[in-house]
């Protein structure tokens, strides 16, 4: 459909629908920087290595379009615990956050309106539901990021977020958020 279509935004509205407001230019160009270094294409390509060894898909992969502040995000499922990798957009820059969450706790939750909140940008911090526990989050600079990050990323992913797999900052040079 070419045509705008004014009733979409007013509906959208009226029925609280539409909470968030795309991003500022700061996001478009965090999202830039991702397309133009190529993160999100060696991410997807650990991403089917990894599944291909494995001989079955034990990686699943979401990806979002803008103006999601979420960018995509990788899940590593354990009988009774899901185990997630996000590559998220904030003001100050992407970020990579590793949470988990126990199903059963959250029956009917493990849809993209039970995971989005989590990344939701407020201004004053990131709503999140009670039944996701943040692990560790991570800065990330796109033009920086290599095969040995990509490898601990997705090693601490599998690992089920196990504090000896935790990435780290390089060198000092990328703060850790937690």
């Amino acid at each position: 459909m070419t045509t705008a279509q004014p009733w979409i935004k007013k509906t959208l509205k009226d029925l609280h629908i539409a909470t968030a407001e795309p991003g500022g230019p700061a996001l478009e160009d965090f999202r830039s920087q991702i397309e133009r270094c190529k993160l999100l294409d060696q991410m997807q390509a650990t991403r089917a290595l990894i599944n291909e060894e494995a001989g079955r898909m034990i990686l699943d992969e979401q990806l979002y379009q803008q103006p999601q502040y979420l960018v995509c995000a990788y899940t590593f499922e354990k009988p009774r615990m899901n185990y997630k990798m996000a590559l998220v957009l904030d003001e100050s820059g992407p970020r990579l956050v590793f949470c988990l969450h126990n199903p059963d706790r959250a029956a009917g939750r493990y849809a993209i309106q039970g995971f989005y909140p989590l990344f939701a940008y407020s201004s004053h911090h990131f709503g999140y539901p009670r039944h996701w526990g943040i692990k560790h989050q991570l800065r990330v600079y796109p033009a920086t990021v290599n095969h040995l990050d990509l490898q601990g990323w997705f090693t601490y992913l599998l690992s089920g977020l196990h504090n000896s797999r935790k990435p780290l900052a390089k060198n000092g040079l990328v703060p850790r958020l937690n």
